[in-house]
């Protein structure tokens, strides 16, 4: 699924304890008007002795590299918008 807005705003992320990516809060994926501002995220910490982790507060990534989800999928609503090598064209 694809949202069109996405707010996160006003709020206390305090304290939070992760083994992987994104101790306070994560998102992953694509969404357009993404909005997140006005809050207060701290003392939050990502860790794991064996694997490296990412975003000990916030981490806000993309989606993964093409695999069997998106690749020759002919509508897939979670897959991002392709990329053109085509010139772009200004006037």
């Amino acid at each position: 699924m694809v949202l069109t807005t996405t707010a996160f705003q006003y709020n206390w992320v305090c304290g939070n304890l992760s083994t992987a990516d994104g101790g306070g809060v994560a998102h992953f994926g694509f969404s357009y008007n993404g909005d997140i501002e006005y809050n207060w995220i701290i003392n939050n910490q990502s860790v794991n002795p064996t694997l490296a982790t990412h975003g000990g507060g916030l981490v806000v990534q993309g989606v993964p590299p093409d695999g069997p989800i998106c690749e020759g999928a002919g509508v897939d609503l979670d897959c991002p918008p392709a990329l053109s090598d085509a010139p772009v064209l200004t006037s």
